[in-house]
């Protein structure tokens, strides 16, 4: 889909789940450094309000991204993400838990800085199983014109 194929309203959702694991938390933490014991020590997490240890906030932004892009809809049409505006954490995500990708458009306007381009701002909800909002955002996206100067690129 091109900028001009959305419409303010249009809601999309992820056609699978993804299922945090134990082992995703750890890979992350190793990755990124974050050594949070609220990420890697059960009885350190219970200590604090949870039932144990919880996936890192950003780790639920990654799997969000990813699978908006498991979607298919801007494979060939994104040319950037600009921004994400309004990042809160709402629950904690355990491992074992499911969670999916809830996106809607919400504006939509022309790029300032690029003629053959616009931006869209989807407002994003990651929820669980039982429908539970675990994060919520704004993702602006550049995203090509039907019309443009951009190469196709076919994956």
């Amino acid at each position: 889909m091109y900028f001009e194929d959305f419409q303010i309203g249009n809601r999309f959702e992820s056609h699978t789940s993804r299922t945090v694991t134990k082992e995703d938390i750890e890979k992350f933490a190793n990755l990124t450094g974050d050594m949070n014991l609220l990420h890697l020590d059960d009885e350190f997490a219970r200590t604090r309000k949870f039932k144990g240890r919880i996936a890192h906030g950003v780790l639920s932004l990654g799997f969000a991204i990813g699978q908006w892009y498991s979607l298919n809809l801007t494979r060939d049409s994104v040319i950037a993400l600009v921004g994400i505006n309004n990042l809160s954490f709402r629950a904690p995500v355990y491992p074992g838990e499911q969670i999916r990708l809830v996106s809607e458009v919400v504006s939509k306007k022309d790029s300032r800085s690029e003629p053959n381009a616009g931006i869209l701002t989807f407002r994003d909800r990651m929820v669980k199983q039982d429908d539970t909002t675990v994060l919520e955002f704004e993702r602006l996206v550049m995203l090509k014109k039907k019309v443009s100067n951009y190469p196709r690129i076919d994956y």
